[in-house]
Protein backbone atom coordinates (compact mmCIF):
# COMPACT_ATOMS: atom_id res chain seq x y z
CA UNK A 1 0.00 0.00 0.00
CA UNK A 2 1.52 3.30 -1.13
CA UNK A 3 1.23 6.21 1.31
CA UNK A 4 0.67 9.45 -0.59
CA UNK A 5 0.14 13.13 0.14
CA UNK A 6 -0.28 14.30 3.69
CA UNK A 7 -2.58 17.31 3.94
CA UNK A 8 -2.82 19.33 7.13
CA UNK A 9 -6.11 21.11 7.73
CA UNK A 10 -7.20 23.15 10.74
CA UNK A 11 -8.71 20.18 12.56
CA UNK A 12 -7.14 17.10 10.98
CA UNK A 13 -4.07 15.61 9.35
CA UNK A 14 -4.98 13.64 6.25
CA UNK A 15 -3.00 10.79 4.65
CA UNK A 16 -3.96 9.07 1.39
CA UNK A 17 -3.28 5.34 1.81
CA UNK A 18 -4.34 4.26 -1.68
CA UNK A 19 -6.61 1.30 -2.40
CA UNK A 20 -7.80 -0.51 0.71
CA UNK A 21 -7.58 -3.99 -0.88
CA UNK A 22 -5.29 -5.46 -3.49
CA UNK A 23 -7.27 -6.13 -6.64
CA UNK A 24 -8.31 -9.73 -7.16
CA UNK A 25 -8.20 -11.84 -10.31
CA UNK A 26 -11.98 -12.38 -10.37
CA UNK A 27 -13.19 -8.85 -9.61
CA UNK A 28 -12.46 -5.85 -11.82
CA UNK A 29 -14.16 -3.32 -9.57
CA UNK A 30 -16.78 -2.67 -6.90
CA UNK A 31 -18.12 0.17 -4.77
CA UNK A 32 -20.04 0.67 -1.54
CA UNK A 33 -17.64 -0.86 1.01
CA UNK A 34 -19.71 -0.96 4.17
CA UNK A 35 -18.14 -2.92 7.03
CA UNK A 36 -19.71 -4.75 9.98
CA UNK A 37 -17.78 -6.53 12.76
CA UNK A 38 -18.92 -10.15 13.08
CA UNK A 39 -17.10 -11.95 15.89
CA UNK A 40 -13.38 -11.89 15.15
CA UNK A 41 -13.91 -10.97 11.49
CA UNK A 42 -15.20 -8.04 9.44
CA UNK A 43 -17.96 -8.44 6.86
CA UNK A 44 -17.48 -6.09 3.88
CA UNK A 45 -20.45 -5.28 1.66
CA UNK A 46 -20.20 -3.98 -1.91
CA UNK A 47 -22.64 -2.74 -4.52
CA UNK A 48 -22.43 -3.35 -8.27
CA UNK A 49 -19.47 -5.66 -8.84
CA UNK A 50 -17.69 -6.00 -12.18
CA UNK A 51 -16.25 -9.40 -13.00
CA UNK A 52 -14.74 -11.03 -16.07
CA UNK A 53 -16.17 -10.58 -19.55
CA UNK A 54 -17.94 -7.34 -18.53
CA UNK A 55 -20.28 -9.34 -16.35
CA UNK A 56 -21.95 -7.35 -13.60
CA UNK A 57 -23.53 -8.68 -10.41
CA UNK A 58 -25.61 -6.39 -8.22
CA UNK A 59 -23.70 -6.90 -4.97
CA UNK A 60 -20.99 -8.97 -3.30
CA UNK A 61 -19.40 -9.49 0.11
CA UNK A 62 -16.19 -10.72 1.69
CA UNK A 63 -14.99 -11.59 5.17
CA UNK A 64 -11.60 -10.38 6.38
CA UNK A 65 -9.73 -10.58 9.64
CA UNK A 66 -9.24 -7.40 11.65
CA UNK A 67 -6.17 -5.80 10.11
CA UNK A 68 -3.89 -2.78 10.35
CA UNK A 69 -5.35 -0.32 7.82
CA UNK A 70 -1.97 1.45 7.53
CA UNK A 71 -0.59 -1.72 5.95
CA UNK A 72 -3.62 -2.62 3.88
CA UNK A 73 -4.96 -6.08 3.24
CA UNK A 74 -3.55 -8.52 0.72
CA UNK A 75 -4.81 -11.79 -0.76
CA UNK A 76 -8.48 -11.00 -0.24
CA UNK A 77 -10.63 -14.05 -0.93
CA UNK A 78 -14.11 -13.72 -2.36
CA UNK A 79 -16.80 -16.40 -2.21
CA UNK A 80 -17.38 -17.56 -5.79
CA UNK A 81 -19.73 -19.86 -7.70
CA UNK A 82 -18.77 -22.74 -9.99
CA UNK A 83 -18.03 -20.27 -12.81
CA UNK A 84 -15.60 -18.28 -10.68
CA UNK A 85 -17.91 -15.30 -10.22
CA UNK A 86 -18.61 -13.66 -6.83
CA UNK A 87 -21.87 -14.68 -5.17
CA UNK A 88 -24.33 -11.89 -4.24
CA UNK A 89 -25.08 -11.74 -0.53
CA UNK A 90 -28.62 -10.47 -1.26
CA UNK A 91 -30.32 -11.88 -4.33
CA UNK A 92 -33.03 -10.07 -6.33
CA UNK A 93 -36.24 -11.99 -6.92
CA UNK A 94 -36.99 -13.35 -10.43
CA UNK A 95 -39.47 -10.51 -10.92
CA UNK A 96 -36.88 -7.93 -9.87
CA UNK A 97 -34.38 -9.39 -12.30
CA UNK A 98 -37.00 -9.30 -15.04
CA UNK A 99 -37.64 -5.60 -14.41
CA UNK A 100 -33.88 -4.85 -14.23
CA UNK A 101 -33.76 -4.17 -10.51
CA UNK A 102 -30.57 -4.41 -8.46
CA UNK A 103 -29.97 -4.61 -4.74
CA UNK A 104 -27.25 -2.53 -3.12
CA UNK A 105 -26.37 -3.37 0.50
CA UNK A 106 -26.21 -0.54 2.97
CA UNK A 107 -25.10 -0.79 6.61
CA UNK A 108 -26.32 -3.23 9.25
CA UNK A 109 -25.66 -4.78 12.63
CA UNK A 110 -24.66 -8.10 14.16
CA UNK A 111 -27.19 -9.39 16.72
CA UNK A 112 -27.22 -12.83 18.35
CA UNK A 113 -25.21 -14.59 15.63
CA UNK A 114 -27.28 -13.04 12.83
CA UNK A 115 -26.37 -10.03 10.72
CA UNK A 116 -29.20 -7.68 9.79
CA UNK A 117 -28.50 -5.89 6.53
CA UNK A 118 -30.43 -2.89 5.28
CA UNK A 119 -30.45 -2.47 1.52
CA UNK A 120 -31.80 -0.29 -1.28
CA UNK A 121 -33.49 -1.58 -4.44
CA UNK A 122 -32.87 0.39 -7.65
CA UNK A 123 -34.28 -0.04 -11.14
CA UNK A 124 -32.08 0.42 -14.19
CA UNK A 125 -33.31 3.02 -16.65
CA UNK A 126 -32.90 1.97 -20.32
CA UNK A 127 -29.69 3.31 -21.76
CA UNK A 128 -26.02 2.72 -21.21
CA UNK A 129 -25.61 -0.32 -18.95
CA UNK A 130 -22.26 0.60 -17.42
CA UNK A 131 -22.20 4.38 -16.87
CA UNK A 132 -19.77 4.43 -13.95
CA UNK A 133 -16.99 6.16 -15.87
CA UNK A 134 -19.16 9.18 -16.62
CA UNK A 135 -21.22 11.72 -14.72
CA UNK A 136 -24.50 10.13 -15.83
CA UNK A 137 -26.73 8.05 -13.61
CA UNK A 138 -28.93 5.37 -15.12
CA UNK A 139 -31.05 4.16 -12.21
CA UNK A 140 -34.02 5.16 -10.10
CA UNK A 141 -34.64 4.18 -6.51
CA UNK A 142 -37.50 1.82 -5.69
CA UNK A 143 -37.23 1.61 -1.91
CA UNK A 144 -35.35 -0.07 0.91
CA UNK A 145 -35.70 -3.14 3.09
CA UNK A 146 -34.06 -5.46 5.61
CA UNK A 147 -32.42 -8.87 5.24
CA UNK A 148 -31.23 -11.43 7.81
CA UNK A 149 -27.88 -13.06 7.07
CA UNK A 150 -26.62 -16.21 8.79
CA UNK A 151 -22.80 -16.05 8.60
CA UNK A 152 -22.45 -19.71 9.62
CA UNK A 153 -24.74 -21.09 6.91
CA UNK A 154 -23.97 -18.30 4.45
CA UNK A 155 -27.72 -17.84 3.86
CA UNK A 156 -29.62 -14.57 3.49
CA UNK A 157 -33.37 -14.10 3.93
CA UNK A 158 -35.09 -10.89 2.89
CA UNK A 159 -37.73 -9.97 5.45
CA UNK A 160 -41.30 -9.17 4.51
CA UNK A 161 -43.51 -6.23 5.45
CA UNK A 162 -47.13 -7.20 4.81
CA UNK A 163 -46.05 -9.58 2.02
CA UNK A 164 -43.85 -6.85 0.54
CA UNK A 165 -40.05 -6.90 0.48
CA UNK A 166 -39.96 -3.09 0.33
CA UNK A 167 -40.19 -1.69 3.87
CA UNK A 168 -39.83 1.98 2.97
CA UNK A 169 -40.70 3.43 -0.44
CA UNK A 170 -38.36 5.90 -2.13
CA UNK A 171 -40.30 8.90 -0.79
CA UNK A 172 -40.05 7.68 2.80
CA UNK A 173 -36.31 7.13 2.62
CA UNK A 174 -33.53 4.63 2.01
CA UNK A 175 -33.00 3.53 5.60
CA UNK A 176 -29.78 1.81 6.57
CA UNK A 177 -27.22 4.33 5.31
CA UNK A 178 -25.77 4.46 8.83
CA UNK A 179 -26.54 2.13 11.75
CA UNK A 180 -25.45 2.36 15.39
CA UNK A 181 -26.62 0.81 18.65
CA UNK A 182 -26.78 1.62 22.36
CA UNK A 183 -27.76 -0.70 25.21
CA UNK A 184 -31.42 -1.04 24.20
CA UNK A 185 -31.92 0.48 20.76
CA UNK A 186 -30.70 0.36 17.19
CA UNK A 187 -30.63 3.70 15.38
CA UNK A 188 -30.96 3.74 11.59
CA UNK A 189 -30.33 6.76 9.37
CA UNK A 190 -32.18 7.05 6.06
CA UNK A 191 -31.90 9.48 3.16
CA UNK A 192 -34.90 10.95 1.34
CA UNK A 193 -35.70 13.88 -0.94
CA UNK A 194 -36.97 16.86 1.04
CA UNK A 195 -39.51 19.46 -0.09
CA UNK A 196 -36.76 21.26 -2.02
CA UNK A 197 -35.86 18.02 -3.87
CA UNK A 198 -32.55 17.85 -1.98
CA UNK A 199 -31.09 14.89 -0.10
CA UNK A 200 -31.77 14.97 3.64
CA UNK A 201 -31.39 12.38 6.38
CA UNK A 202 -34.04 11.07 8.76
CA UNK A 203 -33.43 8.95 11.86
CA UNK A 204 -35.38 5.95 13.09
CA UNK A 205 -34.89 3.71 16.09
CA UNK A 206 -36.15 0.32 17.24
CA UNK A 207 -35.53 -1.95 20.20
CA UNK A 208 -33.06 -4.69 19.38
CA UNK A 209 -35.59 -7.47 19.93
CA UNK A 210 -38.01 -5.76 17.51
CA UNK A 211 -35.65 -5.18 14.59
CA UNK A 212 -37.69 -7.48 12.31
CA UNK A 213 -41.00 -5.70 13.07
CA UNK A 214 -41.41 -2.49 11.07
CA UNK A 215 -44.46 -1.45 13.13
CA UNK A 216 -42.15 -1.01 16.15
CA UNK A 217 -39.85 1.48 14.38
CA UNK A 218 -40.09 5.09 15.55
CA UNK A 219 -38.88 8.24 13.78
CA UNK A 220 -37.24 11.35 15.22
CA UNK A 221 -39.85 14.10 15.53
CA UNK A 222 -37.79 16.73 17.36
CA UNK A 223 -34.30 17.20 18.80
CA UNK A 224 -35.66 17.07 22.40
CA UNK A 225 -35.77 14.13 21.40
CA UNK A 226 -39.34 13.11 20.56
CA UNK A 227 -40.24 10.04 18.52
CA UNK A 228 -43.26 9.21 16.39
CA UNK A 229 -44.66 6.16 14.59
CA UNK A 230 -45.72 8.41 11.69
CA UNK A 231 -42.85 8.77 9.26
CA UNK A 232 -44.51 11.86 7.75
CA UNK A 233 -43.79 13.67 11.04
CA UNK A 234 -40.06 12.84 10.91
CA UNK A 235 -37.65 15.78 10.88
CA UNK A 236 -34.47 16.09 8.83
CA UNK A 237 -31.25 15.61 10.80
CA UNK A 238 -28.61 16.62 8.21
CA UNK A 239 -28.62 17.76 4.56
CA UNK A 240 -26.48 17.32 1.42
CA UNK A 241 -26.08 13.58 2.07
CA UNK A 242 -26.08 10.79 -0.53
CA UNK A 243 -27.49 7.38 0.32
CA UNK A 244 -24.24 6.19 1.97
CA UNK A 245 -22.73 7.52 5.21
CA UNK A 246 -21.45 6.39 8.59
CA UNK A 247 -22.19 7.25 12.21
CA UNK A 248 -20.08 6.49 15.28
CA UNK A 249 -19.33 7.73 18.78
CA UNK A 250 -15.79 9.10 18.77
CA UNK A 251 -14.21 8.78 22.22
CA UNK A 252 -11.39 11.18 21.40
CA UNK A 253 -13.72 13.97 20.29
CA UNK A 254 -16.31 12.91 22.89
CA UNK A 255 -18.96 13.45 20.25
CA UNK A 256 -21.02 11.54 17.73
CA UNK A 257 -19.44 11.68 14.30
CA UNK A 258 -21.13 11.44 10.91
CA UNK A 259 -18.98 11.01 7.78
CA UNK A 260 -20.35 11.27 4.24
CA UNK A 261 -19.54 12.38 0.73
CA UNK A 262 -21.00 15.76 -0.12
CA UNK A 263 -23.53 15.68 -2.92
CA UNK A 264 -22.77 19.26 -3.93
CA UNK A 265 -18.97 19.14 -4.24
CA UNK A 266 -15.85 16.96 -4.42
CA UNK A 267 -15.38 16.56 -0.69
CA UNK A 268 -16.09 14.42 2.33
CA UNK A 269 -17.87 16.08 5.22
CA UNK A 270 -17.41 15.36 8.93
CA UNK A 271 -20.20 16.48 11.25
CA UNK A 272 -20.38 16.21 15.06
CA UNK A 273 -22.99 16.37 17.78
CA UNK A 274 -23.23 15.85 21.54
CA UNK A 275 -26.29 13.69 20.91
CA UNK A 276 -26.80 10.84 18.49
CA UNK A 277 -30.00 12.42 17.18
CA UNK A 278 -28.36 15.82 16.69
CA UNK A 279 -28.44 18.61 15.87
CA UNK A 280 -25.13 18.15 14.01
CA UNK A 281 -22.65 20.86 13.12
CA UNK A 282 -19.83 20.91 10.56
CA UNK A 283 -16.47 19.79 11.95
CA UNK A 284 -14.35 19.84 8.80
CA UNK A 285 -14.45 19.20 5.07
CA UNK A 286 -11.87 16.98 3.39
CA UNK A 287 -11.19 17.76 -0.29
CA UNK A 288 -10.91 14.78 -2.64
CA UNK A 289 -9.28 15.32 -6.02
CA UNK A 290 -10.71 13.93 -9.25
CA UNK A 291 -8.74 11.46 -11.35
CA UNK A 292 -10.10 13.18 -14.48
CA UNK A 293 -12.70 15.89 -15.22
CA UNK A 294 -15.44 13.41 -16.16
CA UNK A 295 -15.39 11.38 -12.96
CA UNK A 296 -16.98 11.76 -9.54
CA UNK A 297 -16.27 10.64 -5.99
CA UNK A 298 -18.87 9.09 -3.72
CA UNK A 299 -19.56 6.50 -0.98
CA UNK A 300 -17.56 8.29 1.73
CA UNK A 301 -17.79 6.64 5.14
CA UNK A 302 -15.80 5.82 8.27
CA UNK A 303 -15.00 2.25 9.38
CA UNK A 304 -15.23 2.62 13.13
CA UNK A 305 -13.86 -0.84 13.93
CA UNK A 306 -10.49 0.21 12.42
CA UNK A 307 -10.04 3.35 14.56
CA UNK A 308 -6.87 3.82 16.63
CA UNK A 309 -5.78 5.95 19.61
CA UNK A 310 -9.24 5.85 21.17
CA UNK A 311 -10.67 7.44 18.05
CA UNK A 312 -8.03 10.11 17.43
CA UNK A 313 -7.12 8.29 14.21
CA UNK A 314 -9.97 7.10 12.01
CA UNK A 315 -10.13 5.51 8.55
CA UNK A 316 -12.45 6.58 5.75
CA UNK A 317 -13.12 5.01 2.38
CA UNK A 318 -14.56 6.56 -0.74
CA UNK A 319 -14.88 5.45 -4.37
CA UNK A 320 -13.59 7.27 -7.46
CA UNK A 321 -15.76 6.36 -10.45
CA UNK A 322 -12.82 6.01 -12.84
CA UNK A 323 -10.97 3.59 -10.53
CA UNK A 324 -14.13 1.91 -9.14
CA UNK A 325 -12.41 0.45 -6.09
CA UNK A 326 -12.56 1.57 -2.42
CA UNK A 327 -9.91 4.17 -1.61
CA UNK A 328 -8.61 4.58 1.95
CA UNK A 329 -7.85 7.78 3.88
CA UNK A 330 -6.30 8.08 7.32
CA UNK A 331 -7.61 11.03 9.33
CA UNK A 332 -5.88 12.04 12.56
CA UNK A 333 -7.52 14.71 14.68
CA UNK A 334 -5.15 17.50 15.75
Amino acid sequence: MAVKTILKLDNVELTDLGLIFDKTNNIFGFDGAYSIPVGDRILWLFGDTFVKEDKLICNSAIFTNFFDPDKGLRNVKVKIDQNGYPVPIIEPTPEEKKTKCRIWPLHGINLKCKVYLYYVVVRIIPGEEFPYRSLSFNFEEVGSGLAEYDPILGKTTRLLRNDNLIWWNKNEGNFGGGVIEDINYIYIFGVHKNSFDKNSTRLSRVKKEDIKDLSKYRYLKSFKPEWTSNIKEAIDVIDDVPCEMSVSYNRYLKKYLIVHSLVSRDSIGLKVSDNLWGPYEDFCTIPVKRVSPNTFRYAGKEHRELAKENGRTIYITYVESEVYWPHLLRVRFR
